[in-house]
């Protein structure tokens, strides 16, 4: 989807210059346009490394149906020092903004905006996939010391989240960083999820909880459409424990299903339930799963539905059905 293609690229040097002018696509294809920046180089009195001045002028990228702006911006490097004055990603009212230093003066602030973001963007990612979303996202942030001692902290929001038309409301999240123990503490909150926990980088460490108030089970539908199962719909609640690491999560907890109803395709079933799924590290089981068909019988369902970290999903179910 995010193929470039018939690229061209200028490089020229003059004295102490470079010039870059890169452009890709054409006016008929869904990804192209342009790029153009100049860097020059500074020398100092001393023999000490020249400072970078770049300059990027206004270019232009288009993805599909969106035209993104990337406004004049300039940028130096001197002394192990970075400074972004006003790096501007724009599309009509959606805006992504940079600016500030990376240094080792720990007044110095890199912040960053972000203001009316449709997250539909990344559709085109994530459709193949079985999920579309909707919503916009707006927020702030900033990190200071990233030599040294580094302070961040962010608060995002996304305002009318939808994920495959189901809609969950506002979210907000928020991130900091705490330099004593070396870790990102991260929260969230809507009206179906609420989520807080803390990532320590140095040991790869994640201690987290998810905890779940009626969400619409209907999101997961199209995911489970690929093993047979259709028309998933009701409430979930529950907590889910996270632990682990970043590539090997440990996953613990359960999730009581309230009035829950979903068709297995293979068999042409309609099933109702209001019973418990337990979740571990590499699982999602039943143990004596009650299911009621449309008739009133009342079978159940033991086992689980199997996965090496959330892939090559298995499934090892024994159900106990009456006529």
């Amino acid at each position: 989807n995010f193929a470039f293609e018939d690229i061209k690229l200028a490089i020229g040097a003059e004295h102490d210059s470079i010039g870059l002018n890169l452009h890709w696509g054409n006016t008929t294809s869904d990804n192209n346009g342009f790029f153009m920046l100049d860097t020059k180089f500074v020398p100092h009195d001393n023999d000490s490394a020249p400072r970078i001045e770049v300059n990027i002028s206004p270019s232009q990228f288009i993805f599909g149906e969106s035209t993104w702006q990337l406004g004049e911006t300039n940028i130096s490097y001197d002394n192990k020092e970075v400074e972004i004055q006003n790096l501007k990603l724009s599309n009509m009212n959606q805006v992504l903004n940079l600016k500030g230093y990376i240094s080792k003066d720990t007044g110095k602030l890199l912040s960053f905006m972000i203001d009316n973001v449709d997250i539909g963007n990344i559709n085109r990612i994530t459709e193949p996939k079985g999920y579309e979303f909707g919503g916009i996202l707006s927020g702030s942030g900033r990190v200071a010391n990233i030599y040294d001692i580094p302070v961040f902290t962010a608060n995002v929001n996304i305002k009318d989240l939808t994920i495959n038309q189901e809609e969950l409301g506002k979210l907000n999240l928020s991130s900091k960083w705490e330099n004593q123990i070396k870790a990102f503490v991260v929260s969230g909150t809507n009206k179906y999820v609420e989520m807080k926990g803390i990532y320590l980088t140095e040991q790869d460490s994640i201690d987290a909880s998810i905890m779940l108030k009626n969400l619409k089970l209907d999101i997961f539908d199209k995911y489970l459409n690929a093993y047979e199962i259709s028309g998933l719909k009701g409430d979930a609640n529950g907590t889910v424990m996270i632990s682990g690491s970043i590539k090997q999560p440990k996953i613990d907890g359960v999730v009581n299903l309230k009035q829950t109803e979903f068709v297995y395709d293979y068999l042409k079933l309609k099933a109702l339930t209001e019973d418990k799924v337990y979740i571990g590290n590499d699982r999602f089981y039943f143990n004596n799963f009650k299911v009621v068909d449309e008739n009133g019988n009342i079978g159940t369902i033991n086992g689980g539905i199997y996965h090496d970290n959330f892939k090559n999903f298995r499934f090892g179910l024994l159900a106990n059905l009456n006529d």
